[in-house]
């Protein structure tokens, strides 16, 4: 398992397939209601706790899950800051979800592939 912190409220994980073998969890059976994903990912909050004394516990996690070589997965964890959601006088906010189209706008293609 190799653990690396890119600020301080994100987290990325990987986990090798030994890893998942010990954790006794595949990434096919990795859902948020899935009792063993909750205790995987509660050991996890822990040790990235220990290991770089960031509390991730402290609000709400958004957890992306894809898939690595040889039966592992990555995890990127990140905290949600509950105080940036709230608005102030005068501000809107538009609520948007993952499958809400969002277009971009580049001047050329080496914008593009620059990004």
């Amino acid at each position: 398992m190799k653990i690396e912190l890119l600020d301080d409220k994100t987290v990325k994980v990987v986990l090798s397939n030994a890893d998942m073998v010990h954790f006794n969890i595949t990434y096919d059976d990795m859902d948020y209601k899935n009792p063993d994903t909750k205790r995987v990912i509660l050991q996890l909050v822990d040790q990235i706790k220990r290991e770089f004394s960031v509390d991730l516990s402290t609000g709400k996690l958004f957890i992306e899950a894809f898939p690595y070589a040889d039966g592992g997965c990555i995890l990127y964890v990140n905290l949600i800051d509950i105080n940036s959601g709230k608005s102030k006088p005068g501000s809107h906010r538009y609520k948007t979800s993952f499958d809400t189209p969002i277009i971009f706008c580049f001047k050329d293609i080496n914008a593009l592939a620059g990004l």
